[in-house]
């Protein structure tokens, strides 16, 4: 069996510059899931008329970010329930954590990065 994985990660940067916070969060699953999940994420994509769904855009409400500014909210509401389905079909192990920086700690992941 051949797995796929896919991570993100997002980071808080404080006044000064350092990373203080690293959030890293991903999926794992056969191959041939993500390879279904990749069409059927294709065909979600083309349906709602965008080329790609990055979750930071479609949270910004103030001001709404394109291609979601002229979404209404049960819009957003049917159409992110139809992407988490597509995930959800994957049936992936999903997992996460999130690294605080301490401060003066010059071998935590926040400041070395």
């Amino acid at each position: 069996m051949t797995l796929w994985a896919f991570f993100d990660e997002s980071g808080w940067h404080p006044t000064g510059g350092k990373l203080a916070k690293l959030t890293v969060g991903g999926c794992v699953a056969p191959c041939e899931a993500w390879e279904s999940l990749t069409m059927d994420w294709s065909a979600a994509l083309a349906e709602m008329g965008i080329d790609m769904f990055h979750v930071t855009d479609f949270e910004k409400r103030n001001p709404p970010q394109p291609p979601f500014e002229n979404w209404t909210d049960q819009q957003r509401k049917d159409r992110l329930d139809r992407l988490l389905e597509i995930i959800g079909m994957v049936k992936p192990v999903c997992c996460g954590f999130t690294n605080l920086a301490r401060p003066g700690d010059d071998t935590a992941a926040g400041n070395v990065l």
